[in-house]
């Protein structure tokens, strides 16, 4: 058996982490590490085999969050049970489950989670690092000025940031005003999982497009079926799935543009029913107002599938236009339409040398192990700078 190196703790608030976080714990357990997940609820479909889960107490039932706050405090719990305090009771729960772990690193997954480390943070005597991603950097900072001031106090008590892409990083540091230890780490998959099947344009009949993601405005939908909708009026025939959920919008402007026979919208689904909409796919839309580095699109470039994005965020580190995908301007149909017509008028050699460019892309620099052994070399430069 490995001995652990480090007593990792990820606090995520959530047991049903990110899908990079759970390739990451999977990768720690596997290189000897010990590893804790700290969530505010008590059941989990899907654990990662090898890490230790720990509700901080459960805000879907009474009884069990008050079970789960007397094993942890003991009678300490009583007052705040009489005055039935949920979060006091949770923040406690928090500092007795540090002080029995006794971790070498906190990895706080989100921005919003750092008040309920502000004990830790003030006593300065737990490295906390934090993991930088998508809203709560790129939208939430600049419309929330009280967020933004929360951040800026817990920033300088961090002892690294991990970025998802280049474009957070300096994101965050021209925002908040900081020169915190930095290193971009980008999400990684296990090609072995990913077979590389390049597709073939599809002129004369339907194109399959497609798009993955929670039915949210910061992904951009409407000016898909906005452009979709000019693609129709050109007598183009082609279906449009997306996979995130349904949207009372979204739904609006399908039955406006007259789309309720090319577009369809579906819930979430599991990551094997989403590979198989990625086989039969023509290509990916990616219309976000606002990326890091999309996993999606990481997935869709090994698997041989063409990616149409808006060039946001961390993207434009992913995709080179016209040589590893197709960029366009976000928040524009016009522009949308012109990516995606510059695809279906690409010729087939052409198509070729991309999708395999695009997955040597993935092959250099977007796999798990290369993932993996950069966030333990992150921990490790943390850690070795003391505290």
């Amino acid at each position: 058996m490995k001995t652990a190196n480090y007593k990792i703790v990820i606090f995520d608030g959530t047991f049903q982490t990110t899908t990079f976080i759970r390739r990451l714990m999977q990768g720690l357990v596997a290189h000897g590490h010990e590893v804790y997940v700290l969530g505010f609820n008590l059941h989990n479909p899907s654990p990662v085999q090898g890490v230790n889960y720990i509700s901080l107490g459960s805000n879907q039932n009474k009884f069990e969050f008050i079970t789960t706050s007397l094993r942890h405090q003991g009678l300490d719990a009583l007052t705040n049970l009489l005055r039935f305090d949920r979060k006091k009771l949770q923040g406690h729960n928090l500092q007795y489950v540090l002080t029995k772990i006794k971790p070498n690193l906190i990895h706080v997954q989100w921005p919003s989670l750092l008040p309920w480390l502000s004990f830790v943070l003030r006593e300065n005597n737990i490295p906390v690092v934090l993991s930088e991603r998508g809203s709560q950097i790129l939208i939430k900072p600049k419309v929330e000025k009280i967020f933004k001031e929360q951040l800026t106090w817990f920033y300088p008590c961090l002892k690294g940031i991990h970025a998802v892409s280049l474009h957070i990083a300096q994101t965050s540091k021209d925002l908040l005003n900081h020169q915190l230890f930095t290193r971009v780490i980008y999400s990684g998959i296990n090609l072995n999982d990913w077979k590389f099947v390049p597709r073939k344009q599809k002129i004369k009949e339907s194109i399959q497009f497609l798009s993955v993601g929670r039915a949210h405005y910061v992904k951009g939908y409407i000016y898909a079926i906005k452009a979709l909708a000019m693609l129709k009026q050109k007598g183009v025939k082609f279906q449009y799935t997306i996979i995130g959920g349904q949207d009372e919008e979204l739904s609006y402007l399908i039955n406006y543009y007259q789309l309720n026979k090319q577009v369809k919208l579906l819930n979430k689904l599991s990551i094997g029913q989403v590979k198989k909409y990625y086989t039969k796919s023509d290509a990916l839309l990616l219309p976000s107002l606002s990326e890091g580095v999309a996993n999606v699109a990481i997935e869709s470039m090994a698997v041989g599938l063409p990616v149409i994005s808006a060039n946001v965020g961390g993207m434009s580190e992913l995709i080179t236009h016209s040589e590893t995908g197709f960029l366009f301007d976000s928040r524009s149909p016009v522009s949308l339409l012109a990516a995606i017509e510059t695809y279906m008028n690409y010729p087939s050699h052409k198509i070729k040398l991309l999708l395999e460019s695009a997955r040597l892309k993935i092959v250099h620099n977007f796999t798990e192990k290369e993932m993996i052994l950069a966030m333990i070399d992150f921990y490790k430069e943390v850690l070795g700078k003391g505290i």
